[in-house]
């Protein structure tokens, strides 16, 4: 079944259906929808003082978060793109700048959002060259690939330190007394 959103009609019904206290899955019911759509569509659009539903604007927050869809944190945030192109650099990963954003800017993201916003500095998902006017900046990530492997394929692999410390230059060590 192919999803759709909700239209101005249906909410109008939700609010019609709650007044008279149907419980939530009689309403899908009575909309031929799922009743977690319509369970989320609830709690997404109550207020918060008296737990009204109001679908005018219901509808109208819905158009709005529509307009943002697909817009990327770092393509909007230029101070957010800065944090995390800095963090880059120095040799943090992808995890740990996002584990310490909203300490040290104020603003949560995620790592998969990183990865993405590098990935598509590329060219045909990361397979390609670099697009004009962008930076690549898959060299700063520990386990650099030209293109980011898919969930399932993705498999175990050293992470690139660059020369290791010969065994030979490590300092000697007394021997431990009633050890040998």
């Amino acid at each position: 079944m192919k999803y759709k959103q909700l239209s101005i009609e249906e909410r109008e019904k939700i609010q019609e259906l709650l007044w008279q206290k149907v419980s939530v899955r009689d309403i899908a019911k009575a909309l031929g929808r799922n009743a977690s759509s319509i369970s989320r569509e609830i709690k997404r659009n109550q207020t918060e003082q008296r737990q009204l539903y109001r679908p005018r604007l219901a509808h109208e927050q819905a158009l709005e978060r529509r307009t943002h869809r697909g817009q990327r944190k770092l393509d909007t945030d230029h101070s957010l793109l800065k944090y995390v192109k800095t963090y880059l650099e120095l040799g943090w990963s992808p995890e740990q700048i996002a584990a310490k954003s909203v300490e040290l800017v104020g603003v949560n993201i995620s790592h998969e959002a990183i990865y993405q916003y590098i990935y598509a500095q590329v060219h045909r998902g990361g397979r390609g060259y670099v697009k004009p006017g962008h930076e690549d900046l898959r060299p700063y990530l520990a386990r650099y690939r030209k293109r980011r492997m898919k969930k399932g394929l993705r498999k175990s692999y050293r992470i690139r330190k660059g020369p290791l410390p010969s065994i030979d230059t490590r300092p000697q060590t007394k021997p431990v007394p009633g050890l040998s």
